[in-house]
């Protein structure tokens, strides 16, 4: 199912940005870069949660389980480096020159609000270094390969023809398991509500702070008679076919119909 939808196309001219430093004009495209990410990034996750799974084959499961820890991981290395921007003299002194004056909430308190969450956040440096921006040293996964050793573990894999169809199932179980031990070492479950849980607020406020600094700046410039030129403009953009989110989802396994016909052999 889809649904037709309605967007505006805003442009704040160069003529409007060429008072602003290359320092400032990076803070700008950097946060909206960021927002762009850490938006995408909470969608995937969401994407990767299968409707309905009592149906599905374990090969089907174990694909959405890689999806959604996979786009986790990204999702909390992410969330970090932002943190660093955000910090950085250049963003730091973007928003509160040009931004948090202009907002209907405290910008500052926001900000901070958000750099304690990420500071208290203790397990997401360690999920940055070890499982989202780098692959796990043997350290890192040493106390879950004892735990799968204990559990008489084998190694699993699903594979199909190709290689694309391939999905090394022990592979994703040990990295998803060494990567929620940062969060809870003893307890697997409560690790992964903690990740989400922390996930999901430390993403919503950067949401916030950065998608309203840059509508509180882009609003600012909009107000005051201004030449043509340095004016922001506002378009409506022709409507275009989305699909329904509840309904969609992110499998592993997937197919390319006219390659599939391409090698299937002829009757």
């Amino acid at each position: 199912m889809t649904s037709k939808f309605k967007i505006k196309r805003i442009k704040v001219p160069y003529g409007a940005l060429e008072r602003l430093s290359a320092q400032e004009r990076y803070a700008l495209f950097i946060l909206g870069h960021i927002f762009n990410e850490i938006m995408a990034l909470n969608r995937m996750v969401l994407l990767c949660q299968p409707k309905d799974t009592s149906l599905r084959s374990s090969a089907v499961k174990a694909g959405f389980s890689f999806n959604g820890m996979f786009y986790l991981r990204l999702l909390a290395g992410k969330l970090y480096e932002s943190s660093l921007i955000l910090r950085s003299k250049e963003v730091s002194a973007f928003l509160k020159a040009h931004c948090f004056p202009h907002l209907k909430f405290d910008g500052i308190a926001t900000l901070k609000e958000f750099n304690k969450k990420t500071s208290q956040c203790k397990w997401l440096n360690a999920a940055r270094n070890g499982h989202a921006m780098h692959y796990p040293t043997f350290e890192q996964t040493h106390p879950t390969l004892q735990r799968l050793q204990e559990g008489g573990a084998g190694f699993e894999f699903f594979v199909g023809d190709r290689h694309g169809e391939t999905l090394f199932w022990s592979s994703d179980v040990l990295a998803s398991a060494a990567f929620a031990s940062e969060a809870n070492s003893v307890d697997h479950g409560e690790a992964l509500k903690q990740i989400f849980d922390d996930l999901n607020e430390i993403s919503r406020l950067l949401l916030d702070l950065t998608a309203e600094s840059i509508n509180a700046f882009v609003v600012h410039h909009w107000r005051g008679d201004k030449k043509y030129s340095d004016a922001v403009k506002v378009r409506d953009v022709s409507t275009f076919e989305i699909p329904d989110f509840s309904r969609f989802e992110l499998p592993y396994f997937v197919f390319v119909e006219k390659l599939d016909a391409a090698e299937r052999p002829d009757d």
